[in-house]
């Protein structure tokens, strides 16, 4: 493995860190963002799994023409989507708006792994040539 494949091996582990610390931050700020955001824990519990709903139905959804484009620009287009919710979650100012945004991570989010992989998949087969993402 040359060291171009190496840093892009890299810069997809980063992408699949921050996707998968973003669904997992919710929990250890439950006590705070009840509070702030006057919630109880059947609206925290909601906004958690927003998160989680969304991203499922959007990787069942995604999966029938995702294949149509070229997997760098989705995996682009669904990570930068994907930050546009987490920096939404952050500037939520009441709970409604901190609910759409968790749905706004979760729609991007749920692409998102699944194009990391086949990224891998395209980096690692001979048979599509490595230069395909590394050049």
């Amino acid at each position: 493995m040359n060291s171009k494949e190496k840093l892009l091996l890299f810069a997809l582990a980063s992408v699949n860190f921050t996707h998968i610390m973003d669904f997992m931050i919710m929990m250890p700020l439950g006590p705070q963002l009840m509070s702030l955001l006057h919630i109880n824990p059947q609206q925290f519990g909601f906004a958690v799994s927003a998160y989680a709903l969304t991203a499922g139905v959007s990787s069942f959804v995604s999966a029938f023409f995702v294949d149509k484009f070229d997997r760098k620009k989705v995996l682009l287009f669904a990570y930068a989507g994907f930050v546009i919710g987490t920096f939404s979650c952050a500037l939520a100012p009441n709970y409604e708006f901190l609910v759409a945004a968790r749905v706004l991570a979760g729609l991007f989010g749920g692409m998102i792994g699944a194009q990391v992989l086949a990224v891998v998949a395209d980096t690692l087969n001979t048979s599509a040539g490595p230069a395909r993402w590394v050049s």
